[in-house]
């Protein structure tokens, strides 16, 4: 009976070890995802500006719809790049996580 006892504190203490690792492995990852999460709402709110911001640049002169148009895509595309990045690494941030899927 004694052994018994034994290996049930070892198997338990093997248990909290790992329970330990396991959080000091993830909780990094966690924090890394919410800033990440963060970072990706500010940039949708940047490319959410943009219309706006390129209109009243161009109020008052002659441009038209389409000149306008075109300005708001020049001034999107490297938001937009900026974006897919933060999405990918958001993604291989959760790919890492073992409980997150």
């Amino acid at each position: 009976m004694e052994t018994l006892g034994v290996i049930v504190s070892i198997v338990g203490g093997i248990i909290v070890i790992l329970t330990a690792l396991l959080g000091i492995w993830t909780i990094p990852l966690y924090l890394k995802l919410a800033k990440v999460h963060q970072l990706i709402r500010k940039k949708n709110d940047e490319i959410d500006a943009v219309d706006g911001d390129v209109t009243g640049r161009v109020s008052g002169a002659l441009v038209n719809e389409g000149q306008r148009l075109a300005l708001i895509s020049k001034a999107k595309a490297p938001l937009t790049r900026e974006l897919e990045r933060l999405e990918q690494e958001r993604q291989f941030i959760i790919d890492k996580l073992p409980f997150f899927k």
